[in-house]
Formats: C-alpha cells, structure tokens, sequence
C-alpha cells in the first residue's frame, strides 16, 4: 500500500505498511512492555504476543509511512520498546546491530539409534524418569489409523487440551491439518487397562519421523498429566525403534528458549536439527526501540534464538542490568542453550562486566561472543 504527497517539484509515492500495538505485562518479569507488530498475518502476531505476554492487549491496526517507520512509531507510541517486523527477503535489509531475525520455531531431533536402556541412560532425568513413571503407572500403547481413533484423538484430547494451554484459538490446528491423506501417520495412544488417555501423532516427511501434536483427555490431565504426557514421547520412541529408525524429529518449538516445550527437550537429551535447524514460516525481524530496565530485565529472563549473518542458528543471552551482576543465572542460560546443541552464544551487555572471564571459564566448548548495544 502507498500513498502520494505532492511538492513543489514532483510526486513521490511513500510505502505505508501495516502495524498494531501490543501490550502486556511481560512473561517472567511482570513488568508493562509493548510492542509494534508489522505485517498482515494477524495469526503470527497473535503467537509472538502469546510468547511475550499472559493476557495481551491489542490496538487498533493503523498504517505508518515505512521510510520513518521507527521515528514515526516512537512519537506516536513512546511507551513502545520493541519493533516486530515480518521477516521475508524484501525485508532482509531492515535487519542490523540491532535488530535480530528470529525464527517462529527451531527444529530439535533425538537421536535414538542406540538400544533402548543406553538411550534412557543418557537422559536420566528426561526418558529415565519417563520410563519409570510408564512403568509404575503401568501404562501401555497401542499405534491406531482408524478414523474413529483420530477423531477420539482430536475432539476428546488434542482439542481440549490445546485450549486449556492456550486462551489464543487461532494457535489451533484443525482436523485436516494433523491428519491430512497426503502425509503418512501413526496415531500412538497411551493406554492404561485398555482405556485410552493420552495421544501423541507421528508424521512421516520423506521418510522422517517426526512428532508432534499432543493430547490429553481432560479428566486425567490432573491426575498424572506429567506421566501422560511424558508417555507421550516415550512410546513413539519404542514404536519406532520397531521400526528401525535411528532418529526422532521433534518438531518446531518456540525461539525463546526458556519455554516449557525446549526445557523439555533438553531433558530429553534433544539436539537442534543440523540440516534444518530452524523454520522459515512466521520469521521476524524483532528491533530494540528502547533501552529501559524493563527492556533490559526481559532480555535477561528470556535467552532466544536467531540467525546471525552468516546463517548460522545462534543464542541471544542477556546480562543482568546491574554494574556487578550475579552471573547464575546467565551461567545457567547458556548451558541450556549448550545442551540443546548451540554451539554459537552470543552474549549481550549495557555495561563492561568484570565478570565476563567467569562465564568463558564455565564453557568451553562453545563459542561465545560478548556484544554491548
């Protein structure tokens, strides 16, 4: 969309784009932030406000003269501490010092070519514990096609479940999507004295087994749910080993990399993907517009992922605001990005931090980067 101003010497057609406002108070540190969403699809605005607030609050979209995009923006909305911009190639060029392309998901696989106990074994606290929960539960499974199980599947677990999750319908996936005649599938229902009470969907992409999709009837969620859920990557684990495939796909989970989805994985013992490590659909450009504590805490409660230049898939850790911080738990971020297999961890700070030899001495094996902005 454009529109046209006239002076005294010619016509000049100026871009406009799209944007709204959204607001909340932050994930982790509770604190009231906003920020601009430009773009047309309104559902991938909905996930990233779902990734950054509890209960966000949406403005009315209005339309900005792209050239001065941020000055405009900052003027009219100064409370706004962050840009969200749709990433695509004709937007490649908006990205620099301070802005960073964040992919909607990454992708994570698990290796499961040794025996079964050796892949238990490595993940002590994830599978391990799963499989002890599976057993003293004295849970089963059984890997269903029919129609009746998917549709068991979907509006007595899938569905509810999903929604109890997430107030956002439009995070919501419908029937034809999970199951779709085009890819082949494997339903694994859990099971526990023939009953069924959870269920989990493979896909297989080219041959690539890949899971996703969980589900938990509702009447069971508060009872074990952490054992109906766990089963839920055990079992798929044991059929396809059946199988003879030495490897799991577990899907896109969120950039952020404290959300449940990836601390989950990483007990698993899950590794990023190293062909395709992130997912193209619903990337963004996300641009600092501020530099206040606010800002500063949520970064240092919320380590991301994102593509540098050279396309690699790095993490985003940021420093603690203060001049003397306490490095815990920035210690504690980038071994979690390092267990789920980045190799490259850019490090952010406001200030020099004397303590920066501290975390060098902590990791070895990954390749840090100490940026300031």
């Amino acid at each position: 969309m454009a529109f046209w101003i006239k002076n005294n010497r010619k016509e000049v057609n100026l871009p406009k784009v799209q944007a709204v406002i959204i607001s909340g108070k932050a994930k982790n540190t509770q604190d009231n932030l906003a920020f601009a969403y430009v773009g047309i699809d309104f559902i991938n605005a909905r996930y990233w406000a779902s990734m950054f607030f509890q209960n966000p609050l949406y403005g009315v979209p209005e339309m900005f003269s792209e050239p001065n995009l941020k000055t405009v923006l900052m003027k009219k909305h100064p409370d706004c501490s962050f840009l969200i911009q749709e990433y695509s190639p004709a937007t490649s060029y908006l990205s620099n010092e301070k802005s960073f392309i964040v992919p909607r998901f990454i992708n994570t696989a698990l290796d499961i070519s040794p025996p079964i106990k050796e892949v238990l074994k490595q993940s002590k606290s994830g599978l391990g514990r799963i499989a002890r929960w599976v057993r003293a539960r004295n849970l089963s499974y059984e890997c269903v096609n029919s129609t009746e199980a998917q549709q068991e599947f979907y509006y007595q677990m899938y569905l509810p479940f999903i929604r109890a999750r997430h107030e956002d319908s439009a995070l919501i996936v419908s029937f034809d999507g999970i199951f779709s005649p085009k890819v082949r599938s494997d339903l694994i229902m859990v099971t526990k004295n023939g009953q069924r009470l959870a269920g989990a969907v493979l896909h297989y992409w080219e041959n690539r087994p890949m899971l996703g999709f969980f589900g938990v009837k509702m009447d069971k969620i508060n009872e074990i749910e952490k054992a109906y859920n766990g089963a839920g990557y055990y079992f798929p684990i044991v059929e396809l080993k059946k199988k003879n495939f030495h490897t799991m796909f577990l899907g896109g989970s969120p950039a952020f990399l404290l959300n449940g989805i990836n601390l989950m994985k990483i007990k698993l013992h899950a590794q990023i993907e190293a062909e395709q490590p992130w997912q193209n659909s619903g990337m963004v450009i996300l641009s600092l517009l501020k530099k206040t504590d606010e800002v500063k805490n949520f970064l240092a409660s919320n380590p991301f992922a994102f593509v540098g230049k050279e396309g690699a898939l790095k993490a985003a850790v940021w420093l603690p605001l203060n001049k003397n911080p306490d490095l815990t738990e920035t210690i504690r971020q980038i071994g979690l990005a390092s267990r789920l297999g980045f190799q490259d961890v850019d490090v952010f700070g406001w200030h020099h931090a004397r303590q920066i030899s501290a975390i060098k001495n902590e990791f070895e094996k990954v390749n840090l980067k100490f940026r300031s902005l």
